[in-house]
Parts: C-alpha cells; structure tokens; sequence
C-alpha cells in the first residue's frame, strides 16, 4: 500500500512537473516577445524623441519667423500710418487752397465783371446771344491776368519770401515757379471759361 501511495505521489509529482514545463515554456516564450518589443519599443521611443526635438526646433523657427515678420509689419504699418497723416494733412490743405482760390476767382471775376459793365461798349444788337456766348468761351487776357495774380498771391503766401526764377533771363524775376499740378490747374482753369 505505501508502494501505491508512493506511485500515486510519483505520478501527481511528475504531472505536476510536466505542467511547470509547459508553464515555463509558454513564459519563456512571452518572455522573448516582451524583449523583441522592447527593443521595437526603444526604437519608437528614439524616433518619437527624435520627432520632439525636431518639433521643438520647428516651433523656434517659427516663432523667430513670426517674431521677424511682426518687426516688419510694425515697420510698414508705421509707415503707411505717416503716410495716411501726410495725405490728410494734404487733402486738408489742398481743400483750404481751393477754397482759397475759388473765393479769389468769385472775387475776380465780380470784379471783372463790374469793370466789363462799366468799360464795355452796348452789345451790337444783330447777334447779341452769339457775342455774349464767344465772350463766354474765349478768356480774356484780364481772365488770364487775374487767374495768375491769384495764383501768385497763393504761392507768396506759402512762400513769403519768394523763389527766384530758375533762369538768370525769366521775364518775371519776381515770381516762384509753378509746379506741375500749379500749371494744368491753371490751364483747366483757363480751357473752362
């Protein structure tokens, strides 16, 4: 009886042992998965490491990029902020002056026009309407002469002083040059009548 105790317990001890063996085995194969990961595993983490740092490098840049590009706007929005200010500043100005120069040309032509009544002969009375409607096309040479005083007691008012002629031969040595935008205004002006 103690022999077939002693079989029973040789036969569950080598059960038992033919169990540990398989369980050994099926670790032992996790076991060899978990090392073939974790070397896969060190890769991705060296690529993902790999991969911050070249985001962070990008965010420097960028924000160096940003940080230039927000300099140069800042330059031409002050720039184009100076020249806003310089073109109402000129609009302005340009406003006054042609408010100067209309009321100069109203008084200029009341003027001439109370002086053309008083020196003028009685219109012809054959053809009345086409006289008075050449008269009104054709500047006169006082017109002319009243359009430039105008226009020179404009420009002595920015320039009290006055410009000398460009040339040592001008007829007029006493009068400034006209700009550009002086002349086809006068020219307009003298074309309009």
């Amino acid at each position: 009886m103690i022999e077939i105790l002693s079989m029973f317990a040789n036969i569950a001890l080598a059960a038992l042992l033919v169990a540990v063996i398989v369980y050994c085995r099926t670790l032992n194969t996790n076991i060899r998965v978990l090392q073939d990961s974790r070397s896969e595993m060190a890769k991705l983490f060296a690529e993902f490491d790999q991969s911050i740092e070249r985001a962070s490098s990008s965010i420097y840049e960028l924000k160096e990029a940003a940080r230039k590009s927000d300099v140069v706007l800042k330059e031409k929005l002050d720039t184009a902020n100076m020249i806003a200010d310089d073109l109402s500043f000129m609009i302005e100005r340009g406003t006054k002056m042609a408010d100067q120069l209309e009321t100069g040309l109203k008084g200029g032509r009341s003027a001439l026009s109370q002086n053309a009544a008083k020196a003028a002969p009685a219109p012809e009375p054959a053809a009345p309407a086409r006289n008075a409607a050449e008269r009104a096309q054709q500047p006169t040479s006082r017109n002319t002469a009243s359009l430039e005083s105008v226009l020179e007691q404009m420009a002595n008012r920015n320039n009290p002083a006055g410009n000398a002629p460009a040339k040592p031969g001008d007829a007029k040595p006493n009068t400034r040059i006209r700009s550009k935008a002086e002349q086809e205004l006068l020219d307009s002006l003298k074309s309009g009548r």
